[in-house]
């Protein structure tokens, strides 16, 4: 495993589209169905998201019931939950 997948946590979000709802409105749940699932993996992983490397929409292929289907792929940078350095000025427990 190279040392750049070290580096990031990548998820998908995905949020259907409902009726009335713009398509920024879906893109914003489908982000925040992503964030979610990677603050679990990172915080499984005794990680820390640092912030958004990515994003990418996946298109959509096939089902024309599910045209209205928003999927993000979203990269987050990861770091380690917690440093020995510490951070402006305190140092973390051990």
């Amino acid at each position: 495993m190279s040392d750049d997948r070290l580096r990031y946590i990548e998820v998908v979000g995905e949020e259907p589209g409902a009726a009335g709802e713009g398509r920024e409105d879906a893109q914003r749940s489908a982000f925040q169905a992503a964030r979610r699932g990677a603050e679990v993996l990172a915080e499984e992983a005794g990680l820390r998201l640092t912030g958004v490397q990515q994003i990418a929409e996946i298109p959509q292929e096939g089902d024309a019931g599910e045209s209205d289907r928003v999927r993000l792929r979203v990269r987050f940078g990861i770091e380690p939950a917690h440093s020995t350095g510490g951070r402006a000025g305190f140092r973390a427990a051990d």
